[in-house]
């Protein structure tokens, strides 16, 4: 007897992600944080028809909205990365159970050492992390860009008004593995001053306020934006003001992991290896 053919319609998943409109929006997050106006520039969309998209991914858990910590005006989006990949997941285990060893794939961006991720040996990757007080945030994305790349990137961080290096920060990154103990806060202008002549390939902005007046590279080098919570702005006991320096590090720490993936699929590409 014949397996029963379209016993289940097509799993909302890929109905939602079926939308050029959605797809490409859900393209644009899964590398960068950009608010709703940006969004609409780069679609070269009415901004209110972007704002129906998002909406509609928002519902489905697949994009989170967060207000600027610069302008409570400004909402900026980011991909649910984690949502993503479990309905990806899921929607495969419908077509076929095998498919659902796949899954195994998805807990890169979860795990706490992946290797090198596949980066190239014979290039180093520069990546600068920008935040205002380079204090926590920048710091420990800076600390997770060394510690996973297992030596394949250098990273750099630097801010616009430095300040020292938080204790909390460091006894957060500590808690999972990290060490940030021997790392300094920088100004930006040091920084730029140090690297003069060495082009970044990455800029990464962990900061509201330092993405909107983050200053401007050449091409060839990609700025992207993370919209990362200040936990220096959190009141509260000192463990209570730990619970979430831990969380913002646990955040940097899958916001790096799946920034290393990206690189590694764009390094892997024909155009890449032959360059």
């Amino acid at each position: 007897m014949p397996l029963a053919l379209g016993a289940k319609a097509p799993p909302d998943f890929l109905k939602l992600l079926a939308h050029d409109v959605r797809w490409r929006l859900l393209w644009l997050l899964a590398r960068s944080d950009h608010h709703g106006k940006e969004l609409a520039r780069l679609l070269e969309l009415p901004q209110n028809l972007v704002s129906y998209h998002l909406q509609q991914l928002i519902r489905h858990g697949l994009v989170r909205e967060r207000t600027s910590s610069a302008d409570e005006r400004v909402h900026y989006y980011s991909v649910n990365l984690e949502q993503v990949s479990q309905a990806y997941w899921r929607t495969g285990e419908q077509l076929h159970p095998l498919l659902h060893w796949g899954n195994h794939a998805a807990a890169g961006i979860k795990a706490a050492d992946t290797g090198s991720f596949g980066l190239r040996s014979d290039r180093l990757v520069r990546v600068l992390v920008l935040c205002t007080h380079n204090s926590a945030r920048s710091q420990l994305a800076e600390g997770w860009l060394r510690q996973l790349s297992h030596g394949r990137v250098r990273p750099v961080s630097a801010g616009s008004q430095p300040q020292a290096v938080h204790p909390l920060a460091v006894r957060a990154g500590a808690l999972l593995g990290l060490d940030i103990s021997h790392q300094r806060s920088r100004s930006l202008e040091e920084v730029l001053a140090e690297e003069a002549g060495q082009p970044f390939a990455y800029v990464i902005t962990v900061c509201d306020r330092m993405r909107e007046q983050c200053p401007a590279f050449p091409s060839a080098t990609q700025v992207l934006h993370w919209s990362i919570p200040d936990p220096l702005e959190v009141a509260g006991s000192e463990e209570e003001r730990l619970a979430v320096f831990l969380t913002v590090a646990q955040e940097l720490r899958q916001r790096v992991q799946a920034f290393l993936l990206l690189v590694t699929a764009q390094e892997h590409q024909p155009e890449a290896a032959s360059s």
